[in-house]
């Protein structure tokens, strides 16, 4: 019995094992300070520390129990979350391919999916008429091109 159950083991631990897949780039805020405190926001509410930060890139990392994981975040015109490193993740190349634990892609897609919500909400809270898409109020009214006759 023990010895049906050690492969039955390994068997499932593999199958937590998947390709790596960064997230697709996700709209920012129209303007990089905007979406940096999208970005600093979204990092909080997922857990993720900030690491070190230049101008239009951020490297944050996500500690678990048994794991971690960093990510690379650049924001220069999309958000864009690649791979940096992980521990205990099961992380590792193959025939050009590489491999990770699914909790990689979960936690980097959520991360993802709260920088696009921020990136809305910052928007909102910081320039509301930008948000709804309106002139902003008590805007001057636009003069013609050409005066009437």
């Amino acid at each position: 019995m023990r010895a049906l159950l050690v492969p039955l083991v390994a068997l499932l631990a593999a199958c937590r094992i998947v390709p790596l897949a960064d997230p697709k780039p996700v709209a920012g805020a129209p303007r990089a300070d905007l979406t940096l405190i999208a970005i600093h926001r979204a990092l909080a509410l997922e857990g993720f520390l900030s690491d070190e930060e230049s101008p239009g890139r951020v490297r944050a990392h996500l500690r678990r129990r048994d794991w971690s994981m960093s990510v690379e975040i650049d924001y220069a015109r999309d958000v864009e979350i690649r791979y940096v490193a992980s521990e205990s993740l099961g992380y590792r190349e193959r025939d050009g391919a590489k491999y990770i634990h699914r909790a990689y892609n979960v936690c980097a897609q959520r991360l993802a999916d709260a920088i696009a919500r921020q990136a809305q909400l910052v928007l909102a809270e910081f320039d509301p008429d930008a948000y709804l898409g309106q002139d902003p109020v008590g805007a001057p009214e636009p003069t013609p091109s050409e005066p009437a006759h």
